[in-house]
């Protein structure tokens, strides 16, 4: 079952996931009891639910054993998700002497609404053991110490999409290097280092920095132009962003004739 709490996040009991309305890809993992005691608030929304009513609902009722340490562990596990994802009113009150109280805005996601995308935990690491170590340690592990899977997964889809960027741009970069080493009147000629000559791909004066990012790429790359001669191709790639700039460079050493035996690429994320 999915919930929308406060018009801003998405609540997946079936994949255990706390998920923000506008952006899949900020959520937090929740474990089984937590799962079962988030859907008990919910449905119970602005009542106030008794400690012990809460614990049997819970736990009992799924033939696990609980205490009041463990039921306040698990409130606290809620509380910092929400927390994590910008939910900055409290919306789970602690009612003194008595339990725990939702008072948030719920509105049931239909079947046929177009579903989040399902982002589903491990169940393996979450078994009978785990529910009932919580009255052995009575703390809740940080989210840091123990991430959950969902949010691994994530990560990764993050991690293979800017590869695929960065791989598109370098796709780029080497039609334009083989591109102007057929016709060199399209290149110009910016500065030599050594027996190295280096090359800008644009035929227009090359920005004020070129020469000094160009000569610390070919540092960084162990580029020696003192032992051997080579051409450079050189170029920055979206040199004004300030998430992700990409340089490229083509290193292509001359054999006897004057004729390219081998080029290499190299590429440098910043």
């Amino acid at each position: 079952m999915k919930y929308i709490i406060n018009l801003n996040l998405v609540f997946d009991s079936d994949s255990r996931v706390l998920v923000l309305k506008n952006d899949i890809n900020l959520s937090v993992g929740l474990s089984k009891p937590a799962t079962r005691l988030l859907s008990e608030l919910i449905i119970n929304n602005n009542t106030t639910l008794i400690s012990d009513e809460i614990i049997k609902n819970v736990w009992v009722d799924y033939g696990f054993t609980a205490s009041k340490a463990s039921l306040s562990n698990h409130i606290s596990e809620l509380r910092k998700a929400f927390d994590s994802l910008g939910i900055d009113k409290e919306i789970i009150i602690t009612v003194p002497r008595t339990g725990f109280r939702m008072e948030a805005e719920i509105h049931p996601v239909a079947k046929h609404h177009e579903p989040i995308e399902k982002v589903s935990a491990d169940d393996s690491s979450n078994t009978a053991i785990d529910e009932t170590s919580l009255l052995v340690n009575e703390h809740v592990v940080p989210q840091s110490e123990n991430r959950p899977e969902a949010e691994k997964k994530i990560t990764r889809m993050k991690n293979v999409g800017i590869l695929a960027c960065g791989l598109c741009l370098l796709t780029v970069a080497l039609w334009v290097v083989f591109f102007f080493m057929s016709d060199k009147d399209n290149v110009r000629l910016v500065s030599t280092n050594e027996k190295c000559n280096i090359y800008s791909f644009k035929n227009t004066k090359p920005p004020s920095h070129f020469i000094e990012n160009a000569t610390k790429m070919l540092d960084a790359e162990g580029i020696n132009c003192s032992e051997k001669s080579a051409d450079i191709y050189y170029t920055d790639a979206r040199q004004d962003s300030d998430l992700l700039r990409v340089s490229f460079m083509a290193v292509c050493y001359k054999s006897a004739d004057s004729h390219y035996q081998q080029c290499i690429n190299y590429k440098l994320v910043k």
